[in-house]
């Protein structure tokens, strides 16, 4: 209808008319396009929004598997500082507790997840949504930090390789029976009992063989000072997860 008015009075020579017809077909094919665009930009926010929610969940399973791996290293360390008093002869320390001890003190727990857990959720294209800097900093760091820092190969030391060739197998099949990892949090994490209230066969004959061993105290630092590094990297990881969290929740 609007273009046969036109015509007619372009006919008429009516130029005043014809512009305002004509500003007016300009004016309505910005605005449709302009509401479109603004409908596609809500929904992608929506989206982007959800997403983000998603990442909650992941989040605690995140801070639950850190804060596991801290417990279990901070177990691991009070060992290990049995085991150095059991090899400086502390009469403080039994022969039995100090097998147990340098045994135990070589238990290691390392983190699973990798950055592709964070991008399977929220990949890259989502990330270029984000204008707000609470969220889109720590969760760029969260999915591309390095992940290996806190794996198990990390942990995996010459003590603990070394230890276990002195230590006979049947008493570290006793300890690792009795004293091993449990499962905690619904199967999801472990936990490594902080005492070991066990009595070994033998146990004043391997106290003697890992005397005379002397540089397993060596390699018993260098795995502590691996375990400290550990603490270090959760720590990061972990502040990232709580700066996330905490941006994410003003989102409700």
């Amino acid at each position: 209808m609007i273009f046969k008015r036109a015509a007619a009075k372009l006919r008429a020579q009516d130029w005043f008319a014809i512009a305002v017809e004509l500003g007016i077909v300009i004016l309505g094919v910005f605005i449709g396009s302009w509401v479109n665009d603004w409908s596609q930009q809500r929904a992608a926010d929506r989206e982007t929004r959800e997403l983000l929610l998603q990442l909650r969940p992941e989040m605690t399973r995140q801070r639950e598997s850190m804060t596991s791996i801290t417990d279990y290293s901070k177990t691991t360390r009070n060992y290990a500082d049995v085991a150095f008093a059991g090899w400086r002869r502390d009469p403080r320390v039994s022969d039995n507790d100090f097998v147990i001890a340098a045994y135990q003190a070589s238990q290691v727990y390392g983190l699973s997840a990798n950055g592709q857990t964070w991008a399977t959720i929220f990949g890259g294209d989502q990330l270029r949504r984000i204008d707000d800097p609470a969220i889109r900093a720590p969760l760029q760091r969260l999915m591309t930090y390095d992940y290996s820092l806190l794996s198990y190969d990390r942990m995996a030391t010459k003590y603990r390789d070394n230890v276990r060739l002195v230590i006979p197998n049947d008493i570290q099949q006793q300890i690792r029976r009795s004293c091993g990892d449990r499962l905690i949090q619904d199967g999801r994490a472990l936990a490594l009992p902080a005492t070991c209230p066990i009595t070994i066969a033998g146990a004043a004959q391997a106290a003697a063989a890992l005397r005379a061993h002397p540089e397993l105290i060596g390699q018993l630092a260098q795995h502590q000072s691996a375990i400290s590094t550990q603490f270090v990297n959760v720590a990061l990881v972990e502040t990232q997860v709580d700066a996330l969290d905490k941006a994410i929740a003003q989102l409700r």
